[in-house]
This record gives C-alpha cells, sequence and structure tokens, in this order.
C-alpha cells in the first residue's frame, strides 16, 4: 500500500503552450498482505520533488515530462 503527498505545487506558464512545474512529494509505502485496508504508520519512504514539463495540444494541458528528484529516501530491508 502506498500513498503519495504532493504539496506546495508552483506552475511557471512560459508561453501559451508549454509550462514547467514543481511539486513536493512525501512517499509513504508497507508492503504487506493483499487487499488489506490498513497499513502500519511508518516513516516516508520517500521524499523530494517532481519536475514537470507541461505542454497544451487541442484538448487541453498534458504531461511532456516527469522526473522525481529524491531528497531522502529510506533503504528497504
Amino acid at each position: 500500500m502506498s500513498r503519495h503527498v504532493c504539496s506546495n505545487l508552483l506552475i511557471d506558464v512560459i508561453d501559451d503552450q508549454n509550462a514547467t512545474g514543481v511539486v513536493y512529494l512525501t512517499l509513504y509505502r508497507h508492503d504487506g498482505e493483499a487487499g488489506r485496508l490498513l497499513s502500519p504508520s511508518d516513516v516516508p519512504t520517500r521524499i523530494g520533488e517532481y519536475r514537470d514539463t507541461f505542454v497544451r495540444d487541442m484538448t487541453g494541458w498534458k504531461f511532456k515530462r516527469r522526473e522525481l528528484h529524491s531528497s531522502f529516501e529510506k533503504p528497504r530491508a
């Protein structure tokens, strides 16, 4: 079970068709039995940020690229 908690979104519009963005990520993850409804609380597995590039087409804004840059990462056992 995992949850990506995203916060502090910042979008910079370059022009009518292009934009960039940064969003902070806190990832909680726990491996266990499939189908469970609850997992033990633990420290975050990863803390970092997504650096995104967006492009707009006839249907709206789309992700063109997403890069993950980690600041902290919990070692896997």
